[in-house]
């Protein structure tokens, strides 16, 4: 008789395959679950996700997130360089002062 699983489970085992890039049969050993039923459960989640074989999710929240974090990196990125500048800027005042 086959176990059932939450549909937590399964999105996770998905997952693993599918945006962190994990074999199959790795993913399938590790959760002690066959490779034909996760090979299943991609198939169908692959259709209700839009899921794109390579590039992980397409779900609209997640292009959305993405974006976000996106533009939070170049804004930290911005701010560090900021940071580095004055720093530099500091240390070689201090180092010959006028």
């Amino acid at each position: 008789m086959p176990r059932a699983y939450s549909s937590e489970f399964k999105s996770r085992a998905v997952d693993m395959v599918l945006v962190e890039g994990l074999p199959i049969r790795v993913v399938a050993d590790q959760l002690k679950i066959s490779t034909s039923g996760l090979d299943r459960w991609i198939r169908q989640l692959r259709g209700e996700r839009q899921i794109t074989p390579g590039k992980g999710l397409a779900l609209p929240e997640a292009q959305l997130e993405i974006q976000k974090l996106k533009k939070e990196v170049r804004r930290l990125k911005d701010e560090l360089e900021i940071t580095r500048r004055a720093a530099a800027l500091f240390a070689r005042d201090s180092i010959f002062p006028k």
